[in-house]
């Protein structure tokens, strides 16, 4: 009996080992945070701390919990569709990754992002400038801004029906003193023209705000 004892115990302890190394990460935004999800009677808890990461404020008076997440504001904040490094994110008709983020070489200071953008409808060759592209813009640790890269026309060219164009856009910082980029931000804002377009079309986003952000500072060597 003691050795059977024995071997149940050790396959426990291993058990809750190989479920340790398997728990779930919890990533927010495009960063991951420390505190993981926890799953009790089939639901899945998140912990306070990671609704701070968030930007909420928690707070605790007479038994009640209270959670409020601001209004987005500030020059480089809004209300987009928000991930990390090799994230597909898709706003409906875009598919849209960032593969990498890497100094540029040579003498000239800047930066060079690794992009794919895919087609994500049914339709022909069509564009980014045709579906309310405004710019994609690098945003800096200073809070500086990259407007436009060097290669934009290479960005926003046709795509045809499931395809896709991977672009190295080429941001110069001459001023920047060896800053890092810490987002990505794709700007799309289609007017009321636009959107009758993509109407008539039968295209449409599926989100209130189809611009992607994507959080760089993990690749940001």
């Amino acid at each position: 009996m003691k050795s059977r004892t024995v071997i149940v115990l050790g396959l426990c302890a291993a058990a809750c080992c190989f479920a340790a190394q398997t728990a779930t990460r919890l990533v927010i935004n495009g960063k991951e945070v420390k505190e993981a999800p926890k799953v009790i009677n089939g639901a899945t808890y998140i912990p306070v701390s990671a609704l701070k990461a968030a930007g909420a404020t928690v707070s605790t008076a007479n038994n009640t919990m209270t959670i409020n997440f601001p209004q987005n504001g500030g020059a480089n904040q809004m209300v987009a569709l928000e991930g990390g490094m090799n994230e597909w994110l898709f706003n409906g008709i875009w598919r849209f990754r960032v593969t990498g983020v890497k100094p540029l070489d040579g003498d000239r200071p800047g930066w060079v992002v690794s992009t794919e953008l895919r087609n994500g409808t049914n339709a022909q060759n069509i564009a980014l400038d045709g579906t309310g592209f405004q710019s994609v813009e690098l945003v800096m640790a200073d809070q500086n801004i990259l407007k436009q890269p060097y290669n934009i026309t290479d960005f926003n060219r046709p795509v045809g029906q499931a395809g896709s164009i991977i672009t190295d856009l080429v941001y110069y910082d001459d001023e920047g003193g060896g800053r890092k980029p810490v987002k990505l931000i794709v700007r799309i804002t289609p007017d009321q023209y636009t959107k009758d377009f993509l109407k008539s079309v039968k295209l449409g986003y599926t989100v209130p705000d189809p611009s992607f952000r994507i959080n760089l500072k993990a690749d940001a060597n």
